[in-house]
Protein backbone atom coordinates (compact mmCIF):
# COMPACT_ATOMS: atom_id res chain seq x y z
CA UNK A 1 0.00 0.00 0.00
CA UNK A 2 2.77 2.50 0.76
CA UNK A 3 4.37 2.01 -2.98
CA UNK A 4 0.86 2.76 -4.14
CA UNK A 5 0.48 5.72 -2.04
CA UNK A 6 3.87 6.83 -2.22
CA UNK A 7 4.20 7.42 1.42
CA UNK A 8 1.47 9.53 1.65
CA UNK A 9 -1.07 8.32 4.55
CA UNK A 10 -3.88 11.07 3.15
CA UNK A 11 -4.21 9.27 -0.21
CA UNK A 12 -6.08 5.98 1.28
CA UNK A 13 -8.35 8.12 3.73
CA UNK A 14 -8.68 11.57 2.38
CA UNK A 15 -7.86 13.47 6.14
CA UNK A 16 -4.91 14.75 7.11
CA UNK A 17 -3.52 14.06 10.87
CA UNK A 18 -4.07 18.22 10.98
CA UNK A 19 -7.87 18.25 10.44
CA UNK A 20 -7.79 17.08 14.24
CA UNK A 21 -5.24 19.19 15.13
CA UNK A 22 -5.88 21.09 18.88
CA UNK A 23 -2.68 22.87 19.22
CA UNK A 24 -4.62 26.06 17.88
CA UNK A 25 -5.26 29.20 18.95
CA UNK A 26 -8.82 27.59 19.16
CA UNK A 27 -7.96 24.43 21.78
CA UNK A 28 -6.12 27.26 23.76
CA UNK A 29 -8.74 29.80 23.72
CA UNK A 30 -11.35 26.84 24.88
CA UNK A 31 -8.95 25.68 27.51
CA UNK A 32 -8.79 29.13 29.42
CA UNK A 33 -12.47 29.55 29.08
CA UNK A 34 -13.22 25.62 30.66
CA UNK A 35 -10.75 27.09 33.64
CA UNK A 36 -12.66 30.29 33.92
CA UNK A 37 -15.90 28.55 33.87
CA UNK A 38 -14.68 25.98 36.52
CA UNK A 39 -13.10 28.71 38.89
CA UNK A 40 -16.25 31.27 38.69
CA UNK A 41 -17.81 27.96 39.04
CA UNK A 42 -20.89 29.24 36.73
CA UNK A 43 -21.23 28.01 33.17
CA UNK A 44 -22.63 31.12 30.59
CA UNK A 45 -25.80 29.31 29.20
CA UNK A 46 -27.87 26.86 30.56
CA UNK A 47 -25.65 23.96 32.75
CA UNK A 48 -24.42 20.36 31.12
CA UNK A 49 -27.23 17.84 30.66
CA UNK A 50 -24.86 15.71 32.68
CA UNK A 51 -24.96 18.11 36.13
CA UNK A 52 -28.64 16.90 36.31
CA UNK A 53 -27.99 13.00 35.65
CA UNK A 54 -29.18 11.55 39.01
CA UNK A 55 -26.12 9.65 39.35
CA UNK A 56 -23.71 12.13 38.75
CA UNK A 57 -23.70 13.33 42.38
CA UNK A 58 -23.86 16.65 41.72
CA UNK A 59 -27.30 17.43 42.82
CA UNK A 60 -28.08 19.87 39.82
CA UNK A 61 -25.52 21.92 41.24
CA UNK A 62 -22.61 23.08 38.98
CA UNK A 63 -20.95 24.24 41.72
CA UNK A 64 -20.86 21.30 42.84
CA UNK A 65 -19.15 19.39 39.64
CA UNK A 66 -16.80 22.71 39.58
CA UNK A 67 -15.20 21.88 43.13
CA UNK A 68 -14.73 18.39 42.48
CA UNK A 69 -13.64 18.75 38.38
CA UNK A 70 -10.88 21.96 40.25
CA UNK A 71 -10.19 18.97 42.84
CA UNK A 72 -8.84 16.16 40.38
CA UNK A 73 -7.60 18.65 37.67
CA UNK A 74 -5.42 19.66 40.46
CA UNK A 75 -4.10 16.31 41.40
CA UNK A 76 -3.42 15.01 38.25
CA UNK A 77 -1.07 18.15 37.60
CA UNK A 78 -3.26 19.85 35.10
CA UNK A 79 -3.78 23.73 35.25
CA UNK A 80 -4.21 26.88 32.68
CA UNK A 81 -0.57 26.83 31.81
CA UNK A 82 -0.75 23.38 29.69
CA UNK A 83 -1.53 23.00 26.05
CA UNK A 84 -4.08 21.29 24.60
CA UNK A 85 -2.18 18.72 23.94
CA UNK A 86 -0.58 18.11 27.23
CA UNK A 87 -4.21 18.98 28.97
CA UNK A 88 -6.13 16.11 26.66
CA UNK A 89 -3.16 13.60 27.89
CA UNK A 90 -3.59 14.08 31.61
CA UNK A 91 -7.12 14.02 32.04
CA UNK A 92 -6.47 10.85 30.91
CA UNK A 93 -4.71 10.34 34.46
CA UNK A 94 -8.81 11.01 36.34
CA UNK A 95 -11.72 9.25 36.40
CA UNK A 96 -13.31 8.15 33.62
CA UNK A 97 -16.89 9.68 34.09
CA UNK A 98 -15.09 13.20 34.99
CA UNK A 99 -12.40 12.95 32.19
CA UNK A 100 -15.62 12.61 29.97
CA UNK A 101 -17.30 15.60 31.43
CA UNK A 102 -14.36 17.22 31.21
CA UNK A 103 -13.65 17.18 27.97
CA UNK A 104 -17.02 17.62 26.41
CA UNK A 105 -17.26 21.42 28.44
CA UNK A 106 -13.73 21.84 26.67
CA UNK A 107 -14.88 20.70 23.42
CA UNK A 108 -18.08 22.84 23.39
CA UNK A 109 -15.97 25.55 24.04
CA UNK A 110 -13.97 25.32 21.22
CA UNK A 111 -17.07 24.96 18.97
CA UNK A 112 -17.65 27.92 20.74
CA UNK A 113 -14.64 29.73 19.89
CA UNK A 114 -14.78 28.49 16.10
CA UNK A 115 -18.17 29.92 15.92
CA UNK A 116 -17.41 33.36 17.58
CA UNK A 117 -14.60 33.53 14.88
CA UNK A 118 -16.59 32.89 11.96
CA UNK A 119 -19.74 35.19 13.01
CA UNK A 120 -17.03 38.02 13.43
CA UNK A 121 -15.03 36.43 9.72
CA UNK A 122 -12.02 36.22 11.74
CA UNK A 123 -12.39 31.92 11.16
CA UNK A 124 -8.72 30.50 9.70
Amino acid sequence: LGALTQGDRRAVGGSSIQDFAVEDKYGRRALEKLFECLESRSFPGEDPEFIHDSESGYDGKFSTFCDIALESLKLAGIDHKLNPNQFLNRILGITVELQNQIFSLWYDFVVFCVGEDKAKGKYQ
